[in-house]
């Protein structure tokens, strides 16, 4: 019972002082999502969270749960005339942020509404009323108020909740559901009558999606879906070319129509496409029709068209929001891995003011980015063990890589080069002692010793075929394993 109250004490004294704390979420909003421009001030919605970015001070500022967002999943956003940013989210949430006055208003309808997906897709702006493009329909609210006035379920002849991902105004409104087209006819009385609205089915498979769009070019009107270009015919919308892409953005610019993928932009001159620009470093989100424009990516917001330098527009942070173990180095910088997985974010470091990332593409001697677990040696030395490529160490500003067939420890059976480290920890001789996954010689435990030497030790029955594997080990103050 005594330790049991013990624990307890421990607990709630910790939580009572992290409450006088701030704390301070860092992530990565590299992923554009959406953006909006007002006043030299970008928006932008990404995987991370929101920031804004001003052009007269080239200050950022960032939003993420710890500066009040209901959700860090942003999916749209919008800037409303009198100054406020209406931010959707994948749960439904509504945050509308007030930069003036730096506070937040918070919707929750959506997000508590009896539906299974309740996405916010896009905002449409209409004087005083805010139109809500959501995966069961449109919603419509009064901005100045923030009540909701009725939502549309039922477009046309489209399937009742169909998902709505793209709303736009010319003569009226205009909706992009995941089946098709619908348009509200100019004039009605009741647009939640379902007979309010004339729809236009895609034929085939395929389907739009989040980043689907539609432009009008040499008197035709196209439609961006997850296989291809289509086009609306008036009877039906068809396949007409690119089939197979998913399409993240259609839109003219002087004259010029561009097609967007996840890593080419094409120009297309109503007979025939042409490849303008290619990356295989991140991929290309849209094109934002702004004076000048702005190429959405992966990896920031760049001006339109693209130059091929590194200037982008990103707040900086983590390579990924992945994070699987940190720890902190003896001048105070925190170090992380980002996961398992060979193709993650690699490793991130942070001085509390900036971040780092180094991954294969920046740092020559790190052959795979999955590290999943770091360690603090006795010297200040910091190890990182690799999902595939043994580990990694930094130590006066260098870091060093040891993997097979150089490091004589034995990978999975399948290919011994391949060497997860499991974990790894130093005794108090400084002695290295490391764990590996699946030993191809059942060796799953090794140690280096102070003199360089290594020494494995078998945990796998010699009766058995069975590969032997163990997770964690600690070492205690007598350096017992």
């Amino acid at each position: 019972m005594r330790f049991l109250l013990l624990a307890f004490f421990v607990v709630t004294s910790l939580l009572s002082a992290q409450i006088e704390g701030v704390w301070k979420n860092y992530n990565n909003m590299n992923d554009i999502i959406q953006i909006d421009v007002s006043d030299d001030v970008l928006w932008a919605a990404t995987s991370g969270g929101v920031f804004s970015y001003d052009y007269t001070t080239s200050e950022y500022t960032t939003y993420t749960k710890s500066e009040g967002l209901s959700s860090q999943n942003v999916t749209a956003i919008r800037i409303h005339p009198d100054g406020d940013v209406w931010v959707g989210t994948l749960e439904g949430y509504i945050d509308v942020i007030n930069p003036n006055e730096n506070s937040i208003s918070y919707i929750t309808d959506i997000a508590k509404a009896d539906q299974s997906s309740k996405r916010i897709n896009d905002f449409l702006v209409k004087g005083d009323s805010i139109y809500i493009a959501t995966d069961f329909g449109i919603s419509l609210m009064n901005a100045n108020t923030l009540l909701f006035i009725e939502t549309y379920t039922k477009l046309g002849a489209l399937t009742t909740n169909s998902k709505v991902f793209n709303l736009s105004f010319d003569t009226t409104i205009r909706a992009l559901c995941e089946k098709g087209v619908a348009e509200l006819i100019p004039g009605s009385i009741n647009p939640a009558s379902p007979d309010a609205w004339e729809s236009i089915t895609i034929t085939g498979s395929a389907s739009l999606f989040e980043y689907s769009s539609s432009v009008s070019y040499g008197g035709k009107s196209y439609i961006g879906t997850d296989n291809g270009v289509y086009r609306n015919v008036g009877t039906g919308i068809l396949q007409d070319f690119l089939s197979g892409v998913s399409i993240y953005d259609l839109i003219v610019i002087d004259n010029v129509f561009y097609v967007v993928t996840s890593d080419n932009i094409y120009s297309y001159d109503g007979s025939n496409t042409q490849v303008l620009y290619s990356s295989s470093e991140y991929e290309y989100k849209g094109i934002y029709p702004g004076s000048p424009p702005l190429l959405l990516t992966s990896n920031g917001v760049t001006d339109f068209p693209p130059t091929g330098s590194d200037d982008f527009i990103s707040p900086g942070g983590p390579a990924l929001n992945s994070f699987s173990d940190m720890v902190v180095d003896n001048d105070g910088n925190l170090w992380a891995g980002s996961g398992r997985a060979s193709s993650v974010g690699g490793i991130y470091k942070f001085d509390g003011i900036a971040w780092q990332n180094f991954n294969h593409n920046n740092t020559d001697v790190i052959k795979f980015d999955g590290f999943h677990r770091l360690y603090k040696g006795n010297n200040g030395v910091i190890y990182f063990a690799n999902w595939g490529a043994g580990y990694s160490t930094y130590d006066d500003g260098e870091f060093l890589s040891f993997y097979p067939p150089e490091l004589p420890v034995a990978g999975i059976s399948v290919n011994p080069n391949f060497l997860v480290i499991w974990n790894l920890e130093e005794d108090s001789d400084g002695n290295l002692w490391l764990l590996n996954y699946e030993a191809s010689d059942r060796n799953v435990l090794s140690v280096k010793t102070d003199t360089g030497d290594w020494i494995q030790y078998r945990m796998a029955s010699p009766l058995s075929a069975v590969v032997g594997n163990a997770e964690h080990f600690a070492i205690d103050q007598n350096d017992t394993k």
